[in-house]
């Protein structure tokens, strides 16, 4: 994840000049709080960039236009000067924009129109009235959206906080395809799946700078930030911070289960005490009530052995049994099965039911990342037996002297 540019073109008349030079001071300001934070960086293009030559003038703009990833265009009372085969330079940079965007799907496109006084429009002339019916197009057509400024100063603001939001999101998409490649989702994280050391060390480099900036801009109005920043956590191990993440993404995308189960397990790793504990348990009673109706049962019985789980943690010891024996009749998986299996024996270990817990313990032999499970709880859950020949052999642990 090498430092990476969005090409951004900047397209109007000559009559909002002072927007101009506050865009090109705005991306420098931008650039200055993202480019080591996040990775990422603005090159801003113009007819200010375009180098002199012969030939038709817009020729030797639209090379820079035909780069840009992202397109910006504003207007306010004029409309420009012919160009030789559109009616300005702006309708030329916009249409080649839009043809380039309908054929590739770049650059995206804003507009911003800055508003026009009322005395003008009584007597708008030539120039504005190219302007007004370019304004009525887009209104007729809604098929792009814009903006409307009052002055330089609205404009200045509004540009930083879309700008900032762009590079975040180009940042967050950034994330997003090393996890895809490593098959790292949410429920795969979750389940305990983790990413090369490289990609580890790299998140660990640039997620701290992306989620400070992503939570500055004001734009962050997609949740899938969230949930992607979550993603990047749960793959460096900082579950607290990747369950702070899943709590925002929630409260607007409730009903996507995964997320649920994801929130679950960060906020059981978080090890933060017993209202953590007790979210977790909320967060997988949620995954399962929204499960469809048609899941396979190893995703099922997957949640409520988790569920089970957080309840033996709670102490809920009688609820914890029931939900892990309706996980052990859906299970098919033989992990999903192993992990049922160690989760009754702790259980059995805490009721003190010795002979269930030696019985579920044989059940695990060959189970190698269940006994060593036991192996390390045997201060806690598995405590009562931890002196019991029978049962230290069966864990691969000498009997004690």
């Amino acid at each position: 994840m090498e430092r990476s540019v969005v090409v951004a073109f900047l397209a109007s008349p000559s009559d909002v000049r002072a927007e101009r030079e506050t865009a090109f001071q705005v991306v420098e300001s931008v650039n200055r709080s993202i480019r080591n934070a996040t990775g990422w960086e603005v090159e801003l293009l113009g007819w200010e960039e375009s180098l002199p030559g012969a030939g038709r003038p817009q020729d030797l703009i639209n090379p820079d236009l035909d780069r840009s990833q992202l397109f910006i265009g504003i207007l306010w009372r004029r409309w420009g000067i012919p160009t030789g085969q559109y009616t300005s330079g702006f309708e030329e940079e916009f249409e080649r924009a839009q043809r380039r965007n309908r054929d590739t799907g770049v650059p995206e496109i804003w507009m911003y129109l800055k508003a026009i006084p009322s005395d003008a429009l009584e007597d708008p002339g030539p120039q504005l009235e190219r302007v007004l019916a370019f304004r009525r197009k887009l209104e007729e057509t809604g098929n792009l959206l814009w903006k409307e400024f009052n002055h330089t100063e609205q404009w200045e603001t509004l540009f930083s906080e879309a700008m900032t939001g762009y590079v975040v999101k180009q940042a967050i998409d950034g994330i997003r395809e090393p996890l895809n490649e490593q098959g790292l989702t949410l429920e795969a994280l979750a389940r305990g799946r983790a990413g090369d050391e490289s990609v580890r060390g790299e998140l660990e480099r640039l997620l701290p700078g992306i989620e400070k900036i992503a939570n500055q801009s004001t734009e962050s109005s997609d949740p899938a930030w969230n949930r992607e920043l979550a993603r990047g956590f749960m793959t460096t191990g900082e579950w607290t911070r990747a369950a702070a993440h899943l709590d925002k993404y929630l409260a607007r995308e409730d009903g996507d289960y995964e997320a649920h189960f994801a929130r679950g397990v960060a906020y059981a790793n978080s090890r933060a005490g017993r209202n953590a504990d007790v979210t977790a348990l909320r967060s997988y009673s949620q995954a399962v009530a929204l499960l469809p109706a048609d899941v396979d049962s190893d995703r099922k019985a997957r949640y409520i052995d988790y569920r089970g789980a957080m309840l033996k943690r709670l102490g809920r010891l009688d609820e914890a049994e029931a939900d892990l024996q309706l996980a052990a009749k859906l299970a098919e998986d033989s992990a999903i099965r192993n992990d049922i299996v160690y989760n009754l024996a702790s259980i059995y270990a805490l009721m003190g039911d010795r002979a269930k817990v030696l019985t579920h313990v044989r059940n695990l032999q060959g189970a190698e990342r269940e006994l060593a499970g036991i192996r390390y709880h045997l201060d806690d859950y598995f405590a009562r037996f931890a002196a019991d020949g029978e049962f230290r052999q069966l864990i691969g642990f000498p009997p004690e002297p």
